[in-house]
């Protein structure tokens, strides 16, 4: 597993107020196709937050049964990636979080169940949707939309920079 620290502000560990932690998933297809999430005019993958007293993989498991209402139970799967950012996320309130993101990437054929969902609020307001897009047209995809929407930006990176990270050094063992 790749670990990436990313701390711009300098913000020391006994400084901060605020852990957070969530998983994501490449949930890739045999049709070399990625499924994303895409909400408020922006592409994310599938994932959420760790709640009180669950593993990572429970988290993984949930998350990906709530959003696109696949069961895939996964037992024995590591992260190919864990990244870590110390921000400042609320500078009014002085609230320094360090955000902790564990990426991992799953095989799948199985579709989407949507009637087995459980989206948030937060996600029926923004129109959350899913999408299917080649792996070939990835990163292009993802740029053209935060290129069109400049609020989507920092996720964009993000989820291009992990996807960058899988294909250099996993996808061939995952294959």
């Amino acid at each position: 597993m790749i670990h990436i620290i990313k701390n711009d502000l300098g913000i020391t560990k006994d400084k901060i107020d605020k852990e957070i932690t969530r998983v994501k998933a490449l949930l890739i297809n045999s049709d070399n196709e990625i499924l994303l999430g895409y909400g408020d005019n922006c592409y994310q993958f599938i994932g959420g937050h760790l709640e009180a007293n669950e593993t990572l993989l429970e988290c993984l498991n949930r998350e990906i049964k709530e959003e696109v209402g696949i069961d895939l139970n996964v037992k024995n799967i590591e992260p190919f990636l864990f990244l870590e950012h110390y921000c400042n996320d609320h500078p009014e309130i002085l609230e320094n979080r360090n955000c902790k993101v564990y990426y991992y990437a799953i095989k799948t054929d199985l579709k989407p169940n949507l009637d087995m969902t459980s989206r948030t609020k937060q996600e029926l307001a923004t129109n959350f949707t899913y999408k299917y897009v080649k792996l070939d047209d990835f990163i292009e995809t993802v740029k053209n939309n935060y290129n069109k929407y400049n609020d989507a930006k920092i996720i964009g990176e993000e989820i291009i920079n992990a996807y960058k990270i899988y294909k250099e050094n996993y996808e061939s063992i995952n294959n």
